[in-house]
């Protein structure tokens, strides 16, 4: 209940500022916790990597290689740190992948990621895994599963999301399909905010218009720091 209550919240600030073209209407919609996956960001985020081990890992396995450190960050609650660890070297065919999956700092208590080959490529190895986003509002938290894919490139890593909040939002009479996608890939849905007017969008509201079952992210995405319009609305 908690983990519903969060996601709405965040959904109808966002809503009530994206809605300034007409401002006497307020739009509430609701959203999933659940994973929804597929939307991928056009770009992957590169993770970026160093030889010094990050103060929060308490615990290690045997590595074969030079072992690479990087943080990742999701959601907003202050213990959102997710550690990884690349296991790789020079000309290493199957490097090893870490994910401090349950966030405790012990990456023994972790199985490693399966890397695979994806088919007609010859030097990327992927691998998906759920992480728990950790959220803060207003004192409270909440954890929300959420898929993530990393692509290693010899000693590069990059991550993409797997994951989305999807929901409805009744507009003019009619109910739409949503989700809500970070740009970032940080599962921060709340900060949307434009620092620059040319900066590029943090999230992005998907709004499925000609109801097909699918969305467009080229026609069908908005971004929530700026106005927009829906259905005439």
């Amino acid at each position: 209940m908690i983990r519903r209550w969060i996601v709405t919240l965040c959904l109808f600030g966002v809503l009530a500022s994206a809605g300034a073209a007409h401002a006497d209407q307020v739009y509430i919609g609701n959203l999933d916790t659940a994973e929804t996956g597929g939307i991928h960001a056009p770009i992957s985020a590169k993770v970026a990597l160093s030889s010094e081990k990050p103060k929060g890992i308490t615990k290690e396995p045997i590595y074969r290689y030079k072992p690479l450190y990087g943080v990742l960050k999701m959601g907003d609650a202050k213990e959102n740190e997710i550690f990884v660890v690349l296991d790789s070297g020079d000309n290493v065919p199957r490097p090893s992948l870490f994910v401090d999956v349950n966030a405790n700092g012990d990456l023994t208590d972790d199985p490693p990621i399966k890397l695979t080959l994806p088919e007609g490529e010859k030097d990327r190895l992927v691998g998906t895994v759920s992480v728990t986003a950790r959220y803060n509002i207003a004192g409270r938290g909440g954890k929300v599963s959420s898929a993530i894919t990393f692509s290693v490139y010899g000693k590069d890593l990059n991550v993409n999301r797997e994951y989305g909040r999807a929901g409805t939002l009744p507009i003019g009479g009619k109910t739409y399909k949503i989700a809500l996608i970070d740009t970032g890939i940080n599962s921060r849905f709340d900060d949307y905010k434009h620092e620059k007017e040319d900066e590029e969008p943090k999230v992005l509201l998907l709004v499925d218009r000609n109801n097909d079952g699918k969305f467009d992210i080229l026609h069908e995405a908005y971004d929530l720091g700026k106005p927009f319009r829906v259905g005439g609305q």
